[in-house]
Order: C-alpha cells, then sequence, then structure tokens
C-alpha cells in the first residue's frame, strides 16, 4: 500500500499532530503529577497492557495497570476497549506501529457528545499512521 501526503493530506496530518500535542501535554504534564482536587483515576492517563494483537477497525482490547503498576485482569478494568486514531488508514492491524498482545500503550478516558448524550470511553493517547511500503523507492 502506497500512502502519499499532498498538501491537503499534510495539512491535516499537521492539524492531527498539533491536536494531540496539546491534549496530551494538558492531560499529562511534564511533572507527571496527577490532577490536583478531586480526580478520580479516571481522568488522567493510565497504562494499560494490549491482550490481543490489532485486528480490523480502531479499537483494541486492554487491561489497566493500577497505581501499583499491578496489571487488572478482572473487574471494570479488565478486558476495556480502548479506542485508537489512526492517520491514512481505518484498521489497526494496517498501522504503525504495530500493536500486539502484551504490547503497552497509555489510554486516557474521554468524554463526547453521542448524538446529544455525553458518554465516555477509553481513548488512546498514540496516533497511529498506515504503514508505508517502501519496496517502490
Amino acid at each position: 500500500m502506497r500512502v502519499s501526503l499532498n498538501n491537503e493530506g499534510f495539512k491535516q496530518l499537521k492539524e492531527m499532530y498539533r491536536w494531540y500535542r496539546l491534549v496530551k501535554d494538558r492531560a499529562y504534564p511534564l511533572s507527571r503529577r496527577q490532577p490536583k482536587g478531586l480526580q478520580s483515576a479516571a481522568t488522567y492517563i493510565r497504562r494499560a497492557k494490549v491482550t490481543a494483537a490489532a485486528g480490523e477497525g480502531n479499537t483494541i482490547t486492554a487491561n489497566l495497570y493500577d497505581s501499583a503498576g499491578i496489571e487488572q485482569t478482572e473487574g471494570e478494568e479488565a478486558g476495556i476497549t480502548v479506542y485508537c486514531n489512526i492517520i491514512g488508514e481505518t484498521d489497526l492491524n494496517l498501522a504503525s506501529p504495530a500493536l500486539i498482545e502484551g504490547s503497552e500503550i497509555e489510554v486516557r478516558r474521554i468524554t463526547f457528545d453521542n448524538e446529544g448524550t455525553p458518554e465516555t470511553r477509553w481513548q488512546c493517547t498514540a496516533l497511529f499512521m498506515a504503514r508505508v511500503d517502501w519496496e517502490w523507492l
């Protein structure tokens, strides 16, 4: 598969990267401290372990780590669905970096508007891109 970025594609890539940096910097400051106030563990960035290799679509299943660094294999923090942003592709199995079973990722619980109803979901903080086939060079 070949990916070419025309002017419009490059602008979109720059805008997505700018948004990613802005959100990541606000959500997880360089000091790596937890947000102050009455924030729950779900409001800041968490580490998660991928439980199955990436497949079709933009979601993957993972287990969260608790504050002591222990993987949660049971309960609400096990087997969560994580949504990923992919540039130039729609399937994670065709994106880079590749996600395989055992990979560690950073996730954040976000709230979004679903047709007037606020909902929450886990979102990966990494930005994925379509794999580039360099054989044509």
